[in-house]
């Protein structure tokens, strides 16, 4: 079980999806190479397997990162396990990229920098609910 955060096209500064218009359709968010490139700048440690499939190991946290090697890239996803700090270095990559993404936790759904705490917090408490199941 993890906290998964949707990479993809979103219109531009938007905080809740009830703001994107019902007439948008998300594009291309970048080339292969660009994303893996912007992943490694900021997490150098990142590691890719040919299937596209990647992991950043820290401590407190690892990231899984579901990224199909389709060119180009239309989304891809994040899969976290840990605690809350990945929030932090999945900001940064996304920040680097000029990125956006889709958080079903998050208050309005849309990642961000300052709900990512919050979002992290809904989804372990799920997880600890489910887990007591």
């Amino acid at each position: 079980m993890s906290w998964d955060i949707f990479v993809q096209d979103l219109p531009a500064g938007i905080t809740d999806v009830a703001d994107i218009p019902s007439t948008f359709r998300p594009g291309p968010i970048g080339k292969h190479a660009e994303i893996l490139a912007g992943i490694a700048a900021v997490a150098p440690d990142a590691t890719f397997a040919e299937d596209g499939w990647g992991t950043i190991e820290r401590d407190g946290f690892s990231i899984e990162i579901n990224l199909s090697p389709d060119d180009p890239v239309h989304s891809f996803a994040f899969h976290v396990g840990g605690d809350a700090a990945a929030g932090d270095l999945i900001a940064e990559i996304l920040d680097h990229l000029g990125l956006a993404a889709l958080d079903p936790q998050a208050p309005g759904g849309v990642f961000s920098r300052d709900s990512a705490q919050t979002s992290f917090q809904h989804w372990s408490e799920y997880r600890d609910h489910a887990l007591e199941e």
